[in-house]
């Protein structure tokens, strides 16, 4: 799972440094592959477990699960439509993350580094899983 995807990644980066085109696409491919079957698992277990834990959004909504899934594919799809996504939930993931984590996300989303916030976005889920 996330060591597959971590050894890819560092893999087509230097092969990217290196000017191995076609490995990079190679690479690229399974990297792209092994990132949907983890959002494919991700979304299954979200559809799977009923929400226990709900946490108020400031628009007095509940974030769950679903909500950060949507948010999630909206990051990994890297749309714009992730901002406004994150604006809804920014105080009920606030209290998920914690302040740190948190404002990484934030500056994550803010500098459009959609594929680093989306990892956390996922370590919010699990968060809200555990909760």
């Amino acid at each position: 799972g996330a060591r597959v995807i971590h050894d890819l990644a560092a893999q087509a980066e230097l092969a990217c440094r290196a000017g191995q085109g076609a490995r990079v696409d190679e690479l690229t491919r399974g990297l792209i592959a092994r990132l949907q079957e983890l959002q494919k698992s991700v979304e299954a277990v979200a559809a799977m477990r009923p929400v226990t834990d709900a946490t108020a959004t400031a628009d007095g909504g509940n974030v769950d699960n679903a909500t950060l899934a949507v948010l999630s594919r909206q990051l990994h799809h890297r749309s714009l439509d992730a901002v406004n996504g994150f604006q809804k939930v920014a105080s009920p993931l606030r209290h998920l993350l914690g302040p740190s984590d948190f404002e990484v996300l934030k500056a994550h989303i803010e500098d459009l580094r959609f594929d680093q916030a989306a990892g956390i976005v996922q370590l919010a889920d699990v968060h809200l899983f555990e909760g």
